[in-house]
């Protein structure tokens, strides 16, 4: 029997994020939560009862909080969902690439 340690490949701790204007919005890109939200994203149209599912899947309750203050419109916030499911899965447009700054 061969026994293959994979942990030094694996990343545990960092977490995809969304940026709008200086706030950053984590979301959660457990392979889990995507084997979840993937039959419900994978129509052609999400449906309007999947949305709810979907944000409160990808987006944890205090990161929630950080996006209601932005008071987004339904198209805005449609927009954030559909960014979201791509940096989790991995398609779509990769954004401009964010590095911190240290002073």
């Amino acid at each position: 029997m061969k026994i293959i340690d994979i942990t030094e490949k694996l990343n545990f701790a960092e977490k995809s994020k969304i940026v709008i204007k200086d706030m950053e919005i984590t979301v959660n890109n457990s392979a889990v939560t995507m084997l979840k939200i993937m039959p419900k994203i994978s129509k052609k149209k999400i449906a309007p009862e999947d949305v709810l599912d979907i944000i409160n899947m990808l987006v944890p309750k205090e990161e929630m909080k950080k996006l209601d203050k932005l008071c987004l419109s339904f198209e805005d916030f449609m927009t954030f969902i559909e960014s979201a499911i791509e940096l989790v899965t991995g398609t779509g447009d990769k954004g401009e690439a964010q590095t911190r700054t240290t002073t």
